[in-house]
């Protein structure tokens, strides 16, 4: 449909037919017709402290709703400060869509005159293009809605010059999504998974956030109990299958349950639906080994083989591969006679789990102080329903909150899963509470990581967001003093000197408090939850608490001269048009 209207109007309309909820925006001289047109049209907006503060919210809004429902609208140089959560949603694949307004069009191909090189964006999204004429706003757009919600979806970044939004032309504005096909799984890898499947002693299911992207929740619940298969989960996707279902048994890796690292060593054959196969972090090994058969199933081939070969690699949408292989396992007639001869290795498999949520609620009920970080994990769990949302940040304290939490739903935690970013988690949960203003969100920060990003508490207190962010609070980056102090003997760079937390809440308009013993974190979490803004909690937590042995190596940060860290990875590139095996 072609209407004569100005470049912001097209931007606009073209949101509103692909359901835009909400426009995270930054003012500037060149967002001035952007601003004025979206807040005329009546979008809701918010306007963070920075751009890369904001591009985090819109990151965790379309997490939480899975799809690209939040845009970031931003002005020039500041779209500078973006790559690390553009990279985050991508590596995360999450669908995103941000645009940029550059220098006027005029200066196109002068490019010591552009203020932002669009080039930066190519290497952090999945697409970016730039519009050099008013008329192809909105079918730029399109592709980008496209892009952002493909499979594999990520985050795209359009540039748009800023003169184009006040020019006026012929603009073709879309009608919405072109929802992308499933792909289908072929006969001969559908048989071969089948075949690994029956062949094994020891199989367990990993599931990833490619498996949530597909909904695949209840055929993998089918596929488990058809062949009594254990199921392990990725932080991505943690509760898709209820964690309280008898043949869930946590997440695996470096900040996983003990119960599903031990599983998974022993295991004969992997079935991986929808993972990259890395932990949270893009640079860290998922674990110490995987299995010699292993069943890789992805929409995106590139994920095949990235950091472990598969046996078996197969290019589909995990609900369709799943499917499939039940449907083929059932006509075998073997489902019987598999679970009868894996009887005793699900039972001893339930013990470990047994095992290890009776340790995590041990270490809750520890009341020293400072405060064990087990037991900040008890009190605010005990507040949580399935519907709660819980973002951590990176450091120490994550592990706590991944190996503390058990989920009945996915999409309730979240992080920065492919980079391993420090300080995203307080815009993160801003975004999740506007994704979702009804469900309780809880923000836990270490003390290092709050300095990053809580500037945007004064976005929590004008939307009047009651979310409770907890600090644990060490003077120190913790993980790296334990790392340095393993190989070195002693930390550097690793100490410092903190705010008043509280005083810093009050002083935004938030409310918080320092507790001094364990005893009070009940009563100030309560207090948290009756808040009707932000609250921030600063808890001293006892910085001899270590983190617990999960039985795997995890990743070589530190290394010995020229000792560079091996795993089954086949390829790496050594520059542009080569690479070796």
């Amino acid at each position: 449909m072609k209407v004569s209207i100005s470049g912001a109007e097209a931007i606009v309309q073209t949101l509103r037919s692909y359901g835009t909820e909400v426009v995270f925006g930054y003012i500037g001289h060149s967002t001035h017709e952007i601003a004025h047109a979206v807040s005329e049209s009546g979008l809701p907006t918010v306007n963070p402290a920075t751009e890369l503060g904001g591009a985090y919210m819109v990151t965790a809004y379309n997490y939480v709703k899975g799809r690209p429902a939040a845009v970031g609208i931003w002005h020039t140089v500041g779209s500078l400060l973006l790559p690390p959560a553009l990279q985050e949603a991508t590596s995360s694949r999450i669908p995103s869509v941000h645009i940029g307004l550059n220098a006027d069009s005029n200066l196109v191909g002068r490019d010591g005159l552009q203020q932002v090189p669009v080039g930066v964006f190519g290497p952090v999204t999945r697409w970016s293009a730039r519009v050099e004429r008013v008329d192809k706003i909105g079918e730029t757009l399109h592709k980008a809605f496209q892009a952002a919600q493909g499979r594999p979806a990520g985050a795209v970044y359009v540039d748009i010059p800023f003169d184009l939004t006040a020019d006026r032309g012929e603009i073709n504005i879309p009608q919405g999504w072109v929802k992308p096909a499933r792909t289908v799984p072929s006969a001969d890898d559908v048989t071969a998974s089948v075949n690994a499947i029956i062949a094994a002693k020891r199989p367990v299911i990993i599931v990833g956030g490619g498996a949530v992207s597909s909904e695949a929740g209840d055929a993998i619940t089918r596929l488990a109990e058809l062949a009594s298969i254990p199921v392990i989960s990725t932080t991505t996707g943690q509760g898709l299958v209820p964690e309280t279902h008898p043949l869930v048994i946590g997440t695996a890796g470096q900040a996983g349950w003990t119960s599903a690292n031990d599983t998974l060593a022993e295991a004969d054959v992997a079935i991986v639906l929808g993972s990259r196969l890395s932990d949270w972090g893009i640079s860290q090994g998922f674990t110490t080994q995987l299995p010699k058969t292993l069943i890789h199933v992805d929409v995106d081939v590139q994920r095949l083989g990235e950091v472990y070969f598969p046996t078996v690699p197969v290019v589909a949408d995990v609900r369709e591969f799943v499917d499939a292989v039940v449907a083929a396992l059932i006509e075998t007639g073997e489902a019987d006679g598999l679970r009868a001869s894996r009887e005793a290795y699900v039972e001893t498999v339930g013990e470990r789990k047994v095992a290890w949520l009776s340790f995590i609620e041990e270490q809750g009920q520890d009341d020293r102080f400072p405060v064990n970080p087990w037991r900040i994990m008890k009190e605010i769990t005990q507040v949580m329903d399935e519907d709660s949302i819980l973002v951590t940040d990176i450091g120490n304290h994550s592990s706590w909150n991944l190996q503390g939490t058990v989920l009945t739903k996915p999409r309730r935690i979240l992080l920065s899963f492919g980079e391993a970013v420090l300080g995203s988690a307080v815009p993160m949960g801003i975004g999740a509470k506007l994704a979702e203003p009804g469900s309780k969100v809880f923000v836990s920060t270490g003390d290092g990581a709050a300095q990053y990003h809580l500037n945007e508490l004064r976005v929590a207190v004008e939307q009047q967001l009651p979310i409770v962010i907890v600090v644990f609070n060490n003077d120190s980056y913790d993980a790296n003093e334990q790392m340095m102090t393993g190989k070195f003997g002693k930390g550097s760079w690793t100490k410092f000197t903190n705010p008043d937390y509280a005083a810093i809440a009050r002083a935004y308009g938030a409310e918080g408090e320092r507790v001094a013993a364990a005893s009070d974190l009940e009563g100030a979490i309560q207090r948290a939850l009756a808040a009707t803004g932000p609250y921030v909690i600063d808890v001293p937590i006892d910085i001899d608490v270590k983190l617990v042995d999960n039985h795997v190596s995890g990743p070589l940060f530190l290394l010995d001269g020229r000792d560079i860290p091996s795993d089954d990875a086949g390829v790496r590139g050594i520059g542009a048009g080569s690479a070796h095996a």
